[in-house]
């Protein structure tokens, strides 16, 4: 059975750029790591329009840590926090089962 982590960030128009530009470099580091999957998309309707959902799927729950880990202590996602620009409003973790 796999795991997920789901994450929503609020990002300011005005670092929509500059986050995809280094969202690109997280995610082929999150592979590199052994992510299954790594999917970012903005959210367009209801009350968070205009945040960002990021899904990060894992083989294992010790796979996940070390990506997530790692990920967040990168100079990467390190840049995005501390711009001010970038806020994480919530951060789930989900059980997947095989087949999904």
């Amino acid at each position: 059975m796999s795991v997920a982590s789901l994450s929503m960030f609020k990002v300011d128009r005005s670092y929509v750029e500059e986050t995809l530009k280094l969202s690109a470099k997280i995610q082929a580091q999150a592979e590199s790591l052994g992510a299954e999957r790594m999917v970012v998309s903005r959210v367009l309707t209801g009350q968070y329009t205009g945040c960002w959902l990021v899904m990060t799927r894992a083989a294992d729950m010790g796979t996940l840590d070390s990506i997530l880990r790692t990920i967040l202590s990168g100079p990467e996602f390190t840049s995005m926090v501390e711009s001010g620009k970038v806020e994480l409003l919530f951060r789930n973790l989900v059980d997947i089962p095989d087949g999904f």
